[in-house]
């Protein structure tokens, strides 16, 4: 017999397993790093994770993203906070868009000034998706999102050409009151 895998090859697996295209595989991840963090401590899973959102491959920073914000849902602490929004800034648009909709995912308990105006800025990011993502992080967040800013940038991908951009914005606008 071989010798037993380490928690930071399992996570990173499973990690990688967040990204399949079967939402059944995808789903039996998730429930595999959850039953992990009962018997291995969260910081170890963090850890791992959190050297997967250094990676090079956008694939893996984006299921690094999504099992940051799942990990973290319940009570998201300023580290991941802070992560998140330096990952707004990311080189990959499918990052940046991931991590628009993880923020979305975690709707109120990350609606802060930071995280708003960061999303704020995404929606004049040159890229469809994500400024598509960005409106609809905002529009989960509801009334606590609804600031001057929010409302002037939401109002201005109304103009632009993108007619799903257009929608989502719609969507979130009326979510706001």
């Amino acid at each position: 017999m071989g010798e037993k895998a380490t928690t930071s090859d399992v996570v990173n697996g499973l990690i990688n397993a967040l990204g399949n295209t079967w939402p059944d595989v995808r789903e039996s991840a998730w429930k595999a790093l959850r039953k992990m963090s009962k018997k291995v401590t969260t910081e170890d899973i963090m850890n791992t994770i959190i050297t997967a959102l250094e990676n090079d491959n956008s694939f893996i920073r984006c299921n690094a993203y999504q099992a940051l914000g799942k990990i973290s849902e319940k009570e998201p602490t300023y580290d991941v906070t802070s992560r998140m929004l330096t990952a707004l800034a990311d080189k990959d648009p499918y990052v940046r868009s991931k991590v628009c909709e993880v923020i979305g995912e975690m709707d109120k308990k990350v609606a802060i000034n930071e995280v708003i105006n960061g999303l704020v800025t995404a929606l004049g990011d040159q890229n469809a998706l994500v400024r598509l993502k960005a409106s609809e992080a905002l529009g989960k967040m509801g009334e606590q999102a609804a600031t001057n800013e929010v409302i002037t940038g939401l109002l201005a991908t109304l103009e632009q050409e993108d007619w799903n951009v257009k929608c989502a914005a719609c969507a979130a606008l009326g979510k706001m009151g």
